[in-house]
């Protein structure tokens, strides 16, 4: 359920964002424009993967029944891999953009096998823990090979600053909120959790992130 929640985000996204890539990705002055709303996807996908890594623990533990209690544990993790779903559907643009789709069900072989090796490996000693990091390490596979074949033909624009940026917020928000989970009343935990969230957008005008336009 919440890795298909980022997934709904990333599907989303994609769909209002590959018509305006295609419009505008064969026109040089157009660069900027689609180098930018390459950060707001990934944005709106590592945003909502933070939200669902900090929240879904305490709302799985304080309002499913007990038999769905590991799956607080292993919500985060599934939700992690949701970015990396979100990262293969930028660089599978540029593979659709070139008309080179024969990449693509190569690559997902490859991160399926390896994600079902994976699970066979891992579930009879860690269990369903062990199922969900194949499944982000399957992803990771999926991104990191169409970001290969994506690369063989064009290099996408990218604000790399920004997003150096966006990744150091999305750390901090995720990492020290995670180590919440467990240590405080489960409204207390979840207030705190939210109210981490809530400062995301002002740690990312800290940083440097939003730029003079999006600020006025």
């Amino acid at each position: 359920v919440f890795i298909n929640l980022v997934n709904m985000v990333a599907v989303a996204m994609n769909r209002a964002w590959v018509p305006q890539f295609t419009r505008a990705y064969e026109d040089e002055t157009q660069k900027p424009f689609v180098a930018r709303s390459i950060t707001y996807f990934l944005l709106a996908v590592g945003g909502i993967s933070v939200v669902l890594i900090l929240l879904s623990p305490p709302l799985i533990t304080g309002f499913f029944e007990a038999r769905y209690a590991e799956a607080a544990t292993i919500a985060p993790i599934l939700a992690a891999g949701g970015l990396f779903q979100g990262i293969y559907y930028i660089y599978v643009a540029g593979l659709f953009y070139f008309k080179k789709n024969m990449l693509i069900p190569i690559i997902t072989i490859i991160s399926g096998t390896v994600n079902v090796g994976l699970n066979l490996l891992w579930i009879p000693e860690f269990g369903l823990a062990g199922a969900a990091w194949a499944t982000v390490i399957g992803y990771t596979i999926l991104a990191i090979g169409v970001r290969w074949g994506c690369r063989r033909h064009t290099h996408l624009p990218f604000e790399h600053g920004r997003l150096i940026r966006l990744v150091i917020v999305l750390v901090l928000l995720a990492g020290p909120g995670h180590m919440l989970t467990g240590e405080l009343d489960l409204w207390m935990e979840i207030a705190a959790k939210a109210g981490l969230i809530l400062c995301g957008p002002l740690a990312l005008l800290a940083v440097g992130f939003w730029q003079a336009d999006e600020i006025a």
